[in-house]
């Protein structure tokens, strides 16, 4: 929801409808990543340290967002081979290792980490039922 897209930086932050919505809520800039539209984004969900399932998520045409309201698609995807790197990564980076995670990439050649979820609410359990298993047994350790 008010995901915007604009030419630059500049152009974004000099925009009245970012200053609305800056005053209104926390705001999230990201740089557009062309390669999404070709090679989609990996969401990579990890639960106590390991890996438990991907999801590879794509925009519509004419789209730059990979969300289902958007026209989005999101299906069980293979860890591409540096998913286990770059989560090592981000988690020494963090200096935490939490109980549930969903790393966000582009899956080009050197990926490019477009987010680091892990308040958010979409784990993707309809793909991977057993996902949410293994989550529930974490929790109640």
């Amino acid at each position: 929801v008010d995901t915007i897209l604009f030419k630059d930086l500049k152009t974004a932050i000099n925009s009245p409808l970012f200053a609305k919505l800056a005053a209104d809520n926390a705001c999230l800039i990201q740089e557009y990543v062309p390669e999404i539209k070709n090679l989609g984004e990996i969401g990579a969900i990890y639960i106590d340290g390991k890996l438990s399932h991907c999801v590879l998520k794509k925009p519509a045409d004419k789209e730059f967002r990979v969300q289902h309201q958007y026209g989005g698609t999101a299906e069980l995807a293979r860890a591409p081979a540096q998913t286990d790197e770059l989560y090592r990564d981000v988690i020494e980076t963090l200096g935490i290792k939490p109980t549930y995670m969903r790393l966000d990439f582009i899956p080009a050649p050197i990926p490019i980490i477009m987010e680091v979820e892990m308040v958010e609410p979409h784990k993707y359990f309809t793909l991977c039922p057993e996902g949410a298993v293994k989550l529930a047994k974490s929790l109640i350790k």
